[in-house]
């Protein structure tokens, strides 16, 4: 695969980029910022795309760095020639891979090409993957070392090209095949049949503890039933003993009652007694005092105290409001001159000060635009004394460049044209129009043959190849043409004479220039014009500054602006002087407390006016409130009574009236006791029963019928509670196995897995012991291969240094050794870095060689020679010169010795039958 041309629509900071390569040696040169390793990016990231990967480096992200461009997306064309068929790779890229587009398209028929991938068409082009193609064809700055990996794809296709001739078969397949054989049987994920018949042996090892562990259970159960039934019996037997002790203590407590009626008698007539002595201390003239009539004279009381107290604590709430009222007199005195300035001083004073601020501002921007254009100014005056008559090219140095190089083209032309392989060009460009003529010939010949059969078959159809035969003719007939003119040696001649008559006209179009502005030679104004280019564009920036600067400026306006400054600040001045603040902040925190003080004053004034109002309302109510509550007073006799006094007499009432109401309860307590031991009884008849008491022998210890009948509960509780516990044992001990299978079928089923688990661990065994013996073999492979590296990585690094190192050695992880010229045994990483790099350069060349051979390939360097002296520098271009007949080489320098250099070597380019081209970034 080669490289042909590219495209860039948008690319990073590159947009509207052509560039076409050839298949010898290609180099592009450019400053620094030009370009070049954006270019570079632009052909890996077309070949292999943009990772999926996020990276936390911005540098190294590549989507980040190139995908969206100022909101523009990445655009392109890669044109690649892959076993003569040109093939252009035509992708856009978006901020995520959804947003990604591919397309490969033939160039001659324009169709699409389906059978390479679409997101890493490099890996089907040149048949390895990313990493390979930085470790061989890729190579950046600073940057020839080989780095290996885990999977180190280069190595492994050696090995097998040495081991077979191809690079696909052997050791990937059969390992390929063993892994997934591997996998079918374990995988990490736990989904291989191994893994599947491991976990159904967990099953049912688990299914048959569970199974013995219920067997263990109905065990405990049918033991606990037996216990469950004899504690029933016990519970049973112990109610009928509390029924028969129950009858018993009823004959008992008759007795007792008897006695407690007698008593509850006598506590009535007590009772009544002294509810009536009470009763006497209660009358008054409205009658009987109860507690309703008392607690609302008591809540009255309370109302007036609370009047009392709000009122005196109003008294204070005056002295504090006159307080008040005096301090902010006091205060508004102090402040008087303020005050007279007016209500809005605060707003015109940031108003004044404003406008201050802003003239200020426009003043000193005045001046330092001043300032800026004055330098700016003698900058653009050094600019152009320094380039003296080209500053007379300005306007037509566009025209003049252009001139110019058409100029050279046309001189390397005529040089070309002169030169000896003009002659074989044109031979082969003849030889080639006669291949051309005589292919169409026997196209011609099997056209008629073809018509002449189909006349024979089908006569309607015999015309259809004449027509064809026809267009070939007139084909022909032009191709002869071009021969005869091409092996005419006046035709030769014309076309030299019409360069010639370019190059003409156009060293007269600049000598014009040179005399129109004044200048006395071509060199002179091609030296001026790159004077003047690398100046150009500060000039013009300059320019730009200059005006923009003088716009900015407030020319006529700043006398008046000055004038406005001075009035504001001296009136400024004044009010700060009659507000006596030395500054705008302590005006403006005055005027702030002046109004917080004014803002109090209102609050004060109108507290003052609901004070006066809230005050006469008190003393109106309390007036009215003591006239009721001393009519009260006067019914029960308690009108004498002082105020403060009344709560303690009240209070005595109401404990009169608690201990009536506690006597009535007593009283009612006691009949209602009475009432219900009689039962409806007379006190004879109670007296016979008691004659016929049978005095039972039992072994309890209940006094009342109430214990007995709370223990009958509890033991009725308990017997239910042991019958629930009896079925729920039951339910168990009959519920438990069903669903289960039998043990004889688990330990079946058991044995069949155990089986096909030894089987399969088996299979597994050999399947690695297989891996183990692949990996082992190809290992002895790569040992063998290692000498083919090590002469080849010699025969370049040997070339690269004039002979100084004369055998490398390569380790497996492209950790290299070298041997000097004398026999010395070196580390790589000891060498200089120029030395180090070109043996990893070795390196690579020779893993090309050896994974390429004859194929074409792009090699593609950015500016990987920076730390190469000259002679380093010349060995190496030496050797990319030979091989560049078999690949093709792609440089990017930000120097120009690498130009020079070749130019100086195109003879012998030219011997090796390879080309040289030179791109310039501009």
């Amino acid at each position: 695969m080669i490289i042909k041309d590219l495209k860039i629509k948008r690319f990073g900071n590159l947009k509207n980029i052509e560039l076409t390569f050839k298949e010898g040696i290609n180099i592009v040169y450019g400053g620094n910022e030009a370009g070049k390793s954006t270019l570079q990016s632009f052909i890996k990231v077309w070949l292999y795309g943009i990772s999926a990967k996020r990276n936390k480096s911005l540098r190294d992200n590549l989507r980040t760095r190139y995908a969206i461009y100022n909101s523009e997306r990445s655009q392109g064309e890669l044109l690649v020639n892959v076993k003569s068929e040109d093939l252009r790779i035509i992708r856009s890229f978006g901020n995520t891979k959804k947003e990604d587009n591919s397309n490969i398209i033939d160039e001659i028929s324009g169709s699409k090409v389906n059978e390479i991938s679409l997101d890493e068409p490099g890996k089907d082009l040149l048949n390895i993957s990313l990493s390979s193609f930085e470790n061989t064809l890729f190579i950046k700055g600073l940057g020839t070392y080989v780095s290996s990996s885990k999977d180190d794809e280069v190595m492994h296709r050696l090995t097998n090209s040495f081991e077979s001739g191809e690079e696909g078969v052997s050791y990937f397949k059969a390992i390929a095949k063993l892994e997934l054989l591997r996998k079918s049987i374990i995988t990490t994920r736990g989904n291989g049949e191994l893994d599947k018949f491991k976990e159904s042996k967990d099953k049912l090892i688990e299914e048959r503890e569970d199974f013995l562990i219920t067997s263990n259970k109905n065990i405990e159960d049918e033991s606990r039933l037996i216990d469950i039934k004899k504690e029933k019996e016990e519970t049973e037997l112990k109610l009928k003993k509390l029924d028969f002790y129950k009858k018993h203590i009823k004959k008992m407590k008759l007795q007792k009652e008897y006695k407690d009626i007698l008593e509850y008698l006598r506590k009535s007539q007590e009772l009544k007694k002294l509810a009536e002595g009470i009763e006497v201390e209660l009358k008054s003239e409205e009658g009987l005092l109860d507690r309703e009539k008392v607690e609302v004279i008591k809540e009255d009381v309370a109302v007036l105290l609370s009047f009392n107290e709000v009122i005196e604590s109003k008294l204070e709430e005056e002295q504090e409001i006159e307080k008040e009222r005096r301090s902010i007199e006091e205060i508004l005195e102090g402040n008087k001159s303020i005050i007279e300035l007016g209500d809005d001083l605060e707003e015109k004073t940031l108003k004044l000060y404003k406008e201050i601020e802003v003239n200020k501002s426009k003043i000193l921007v005045y001046e330092e635009n001043i300032k800026e254009i004055d330098g700016l100014k003698n900058r653009l005056n050094e600019i152009k004394l320094s380039l003296g008559k080209g500053v007379n090219i300005e306007g037509y140095e566009d025209d003049i460049d252009s001139t110019i190089k058409e100029y050279e083209e046309l001189l390397f032309m005529l040089k070309d044209k002169i030169d000896l392989g003009y002659k074989e060009d044109l031979t082969k460009e003849i030889k080639k129009k006669k291949n051309s003529n005589f292919i169409i010939t026997i196209s011609i010949i099997l056209g008629i043959l073809s018509s002449i059969a189909l006349a024979l078959v089908k006569p309607s159809f015999s015309i259809i190849p004449l027509f064809f035969v026809g267009f070939l003719l007139n084909i022909r007939f032009k191709l002869s043409k071009d021969i005869e003119k091409l092996t005419d040696d006046k035709y030769s001649k014309e076309r030299l004479k019409e360069i010639e008559e370019k190059i003409i006209d156009k060293e007269n179009k600049l000598n014009e220039y040179v005399n129109m502005l004044k200048f006395s030679s071509l060199e002179e104004l091609g030296v001026s014009l790159s004077k003047y280019k690398r100046h150009k564009e500060e000039i013009r920036v300059l320019s730009a500054l200059i005006k923009e600067r003088e716009e900015k400026s407030y020319n006529g306006e700043i006398s008046e602006i000055k004038s406005r400054y001075l009035e504001d600040t001296k009136m400024l001045n004044t009010i700060f002087g009659y507000a006596r603040c030395d500054s705008l902040e302590a005006l403006l925190l005055k005027i702030k407390d002046l109004k917080e003080v004014l803002s109090r004053q209102k609050i004060v004034n109108e507290r003052w006016n609901n004070y006066s109002e809230n005050l006469k309302s008190l003393n109106n109510e309390k007036e009215r409130k003591e006239k009721k509550l001393y009519d009260k007073l006067q019914l029960i006799g308690f009108q004498d009574i002082p105020l403060n006094n009344l709560n303690l007499e009240l209070d005595k009432i109401l404990d009169k009236l608690q201990e009536k109401e506690q006597v009535q309860a007593s009283l009612k307590s006691v009949e209602e006791t009475y009432k219900v031991l009689l039962k409806d009884r007379d006190l004879e008849n109670i007296n016979k029963e008691l004659e016929y008491i049978i005095n039972d022998n039992l072994d309890y210890s209940y006094e009342t019928e109430e214990e007995v009948d709370f223990e009958i509960k509890q033991t009725n509780l308990k017997l239910i509670n042991i019958e629930k516990e009896l079925k729920d044992v039951e339910n168990s001990i009959y519920n438990r196995f069903l669903g289960k299978r039998s043990l004889i079928s688990i330990e079946g089923d058991l044995q069949e897995v155990l089986d096909n688990i030894s089987e399969l661990s088996l299979r597994l065994k050999g399947v690695e012991l297989a891996i183990e013996l692949l990996e082992e073999s190809f290992k002895e492979l790569q040992k063998n291969m290692g000498p083919v590296l090590n002469e080849k990585v010699s025969y370049y690094f040997s070339k690269l240094t004039s002979g100084k190192y004369k055998e490398v050695k390569v380790s497996q992880n492209y950790e290299l050794v070298v041997v000097e010229g004398r026999g010395d045994i070196l580390s790589g990483e000891l060498l200089s870095n120029g030395a180090w790099d070109q043996v990893y350069l070795s390196l690579r060349l020779a893993l090309v060689d050896m994974l390429f051979k004859e194929q074409k390939v792009p090699l593609i360097f950015d500016d990987a020679f920076v730390q190469y002296d000259d002679n380093r520098l010349r060995n190496v271009l030496e050797v990319l010169s030979e091989v560049s007949y078999k690949r093709q080489i792609i440089l990017f320098s930000c120097q120009k010795r690498e130009v020079d250099i070749l130019k100086n070597m195109a003879s012998k380019i030219e011997s090796l039958n390879t080309e040289m081209q030179v791109i310039e970034l501009i």
